[in-house]
Parts: structure tokens; C-alpha cells; sequence
């Protein structure tokens, strides 16, 4: 491997690192590089498995408790009775500290996003036909409707949200469900600085802890100069990536589809059978019932649930965008994955269908 060169000058980053060091935190060999909203993490020297590589107080973290300090936080964990209640009070903190960032909280500020281009919710018309037919485009109308909901319910009324605007509203809450951390049950969810800027791996580079009062990013395991430093989002199919985070992974060895199964409500169905998952689906279904004309109906009705899913995923080519690419990969999963379900329910009709009523 090449030695790794040194990354460019980025000031929003230089700020950040010092705003961290001016409150008692600590950054390690990390390099971030990359343009504004697509900022990422590499090693900046061999690391050694144990390495440290953050240690940021609580008061560099934006916690529920930083983001009910606001005017709109507090407004709003005063009042929210509705779902969700840790992120929409980090999310309204944010939107205000969007609009008018506090001189404290300001080179945090300065290093988030201001739009979210691959993510479904930001989407023009071309970009969210190309999720026709897919778990994506299953799942995106009620995620769409729970966000609107909450912009309702919050657009007149909140002090440091006059005038809010939908765009506003998404695109803060979008930022909090991909960026947050369940810190531990005391502190609850919080946005943590640098931390923020790791992308995801299914085998990450990094793990981290919060302890004593503080948040501990470390080496996972041996890293190479210049080599990516990713967090671990958990266990995600890529439509589940896309919809929340904006991105899929090659290779994701977390392979479902999502179907709809009427009064049942959507759910999903791995690829592996053999899954807790797959069997609740299946149960749920009836096809592991102990009766046999319930477990016949079982298979009929998932085997006609995936044939007309696989009727809805178009063939056409998909642009070579990264909105493209992302939705190539939604819809080769969920093809593959109700292919093989299909199979399994040929085969079980087959077997039930030679068995003795």
C-alpha cells in the first residue's frame, strides 16, 4: 500500500477539533476528509487494535438535555405526547440551532449537512420511480406520513420555530435518526461530534463505549494508514439503509424483503428460513400450523404475497448514479429474496400436497 498522503486542509474539521480540545476532549489518529455532507473517516497512522481514537466529554455531546436548553427543545419536551419523543425533542433543538447556531455549539453546527440528496425522503420524481415495486418504496409513505404529522403538529406555536417549513423539519429529523447514538438509558439519544462522521460497515473498525461521563471511540482492530474507520449502524438490509441513512453496502450480509400482508401489516422476510424472523412471518401466516389445510393456505398466501411483488419490480435499467446504484441494489435483493421464497413455497405445497389431508 502506497503511503497515505495527508488529507487537505479542511477549517470546518480544524475547528472542530479544536472546539473539542478548548472543552476537555480528546482526537486521536483520525483523518477526516471529503466535501461538505460527505465527510469520512480514515486511520491518520497505523492504528493498534485498543487505540483511542475519540474521548469527548458529555458537554460535547448534543444530548436530549443540551437540546431541551434551547427555547423549541424545551417547548417541545414540555409538550410532545406523541411517538418518537427523544428524537423530535433532539430535532427541534437542531432546527433552532440550524437557523441561528449559539457561538458554543456553532463548529459542530457547521459540519452537518445541509441537504441529504440520496436519501428517499429528499427524492425528485425519477429518483422515487426507480424504487417502484421495492421494499423502499413500501416502507417510505408511512415513514413520509409520521414526519408530516410531526411538522403539523409543530409549525406554528414552537418559540425559535417561526415559520418552520417542512423541508426544514425533515431534513433535521432525518439527520437524528441517522446520526443519533443511544448514548446509555440515563442520557438517552445524542449527537456526538467526529463521531457523526463515520460511515457504516457490517465488520466495523470501531467501537465505542460511554463511560464515565464520556464518550470513547477506539480502534476495533488493526487498521492500516489511510484505511477507513466505519462505525456499525447494526444489523440493516439495504432497503432499511437507504430509507434511514441514504446508502446500501456491497455484499450486506443482512438480505430481506419487505412484503405486505394485509390486516397482518408489512413485514420482513429474510432471505435466510431459518431466521426467528422468518418463522414469526410464517406463523403468522399459518404455515407451520399443525393443521394441514392451515398450512397449505399459509404457503398459498405467502407464494402469492412474493409472485405479485415480483410482478411490481420493473426491469428497466437504472441510471449510473449513485441514487441509481443504491436503487439497483434494493431491487436485485428483493428479487433474489422472493425468488427463493417462492421456491420454498413450491416446495412445501408439493410436500403438503403428498401428505395426507
Amino acid at each position: 500500500m502506497p503511503p497515505a498522503r495527508p488529507p487537505p486542509a479542511d477549517a470546518v474539521i480544524d475547528r472542530l477539533t479544536a472546539w473539542v480540545a478548548d472543552n476537555g476532549g480528546r482526537v486521536g489518529p483520525l483523518a477526516i476528509t471529503g466535501a461538505a455532507g460527505a465527510r469520512a473517516a480514515f486511520a491518520a497512522e497505523p492504528l493498534a487494535e485498543g487505540v483511542r481514537l475519540l474521548d469527548l466529554p458529555r458537554a460535547c455531546l448534543f444530548t436530549q438535555e443540551a437540546a431541551a436548553s434551547t427555547p423549541s427543545g424545551a417547548f417541545v419536551a414540555e409538550r410532545w405526547r406523541g411517538a418518537a419523543r427523544a428524537q423530535v425533542v433532539l430535532a427541534a433543538g437542531l432546527a433552532s440551532l440550524r437557523r441561528a447556531p449559539p457561538p458554543f455549539w456553532a463548529p459542530w453546527v457547521d459540519t452537518l449537512p445541509t441537504a441529504l440528496p440520496t436519501n428517499p425522503l429528499f427524492f425528485d420524481a425519477a429518483d422515487l420511480a426507480n424504487l417502484a415495486g421495492t421494499s423502499v418504496d413500501l416502507l417510505l409513505p408511512a415513514r413520509r406520513e409520521r414526519l408530516r404529522e410531526e411538522y403539523a403538529a409543530l409549525r406554528s406555536g414552537v418559540p425559535g420555530l417561526d415559520g418552520l417549513t417542512e423541508h426544514e423539519w425533515r431534513l433535521a429529523r432525518t439527520l437524528v435518526n441517522s446520526r443519533a447514538f443511544h448514548v446509555d438509558d440515563a442520557v438517552g439519544d445524542a449527537l456526538v461530534a467526529l463521531a457523526d462522521l463515520l460511515d457504516h460497515a457490517p465488520n466495523p473498525e470501531s467501537t465505542w463505549a460511554f463511560d464515565e461521563g464520556r464518550f470513547k471511540l477506539s480502534a476495533a482492530c488493526d487498521v492500516p494508514a489511510g484505511a477507513p474507520v466505519r462505525d456499525g449502524y447494526g444489523p440493516k438490509s439495504d432497503a432499511r439503509l437507504l430509507l434511514h441513512y441514504g446508502f446500501t453496502v456491497a455484499d450486506n450480509p443482512v438480505r430481506a424483503v419487505w412484503l405486505d400482508f394485509g390486516e397482518l401489516g408489512p413485514a420482513a422476510l429474510p432471505d435466510d428460513a431459518t431466521t426467528r424472523t422468518a418463522h414469526e412471518v410464517l406463523e403468522a401466516l399459518g404455515a407451520t400450523s399443525d393443521d394441514l389445510g392451515e398450512r397449505r393456505a399459509g404457503w398459498e398466501r405467502l407464494r402469492a404475497v412474493c409472485v405479485a411483488r415480483l410482478a411490481q419490480l420493473p426491469d428497466a435499467p437504472l441510471p449510473d448514479t449513485p441514487n441509481g446504484r443504491n436503487a439497483a441494489r434494493v431491487r436485485a435483493v428483493d428479487r433474489d429474496v422472493l425468488v427463493g421464497w417462492v421456491e420454498r413455497a413450491a416446495n412445501a405445497l408439493a410436500n403438503e400436497n403428498g401428505a395426507r389431508p
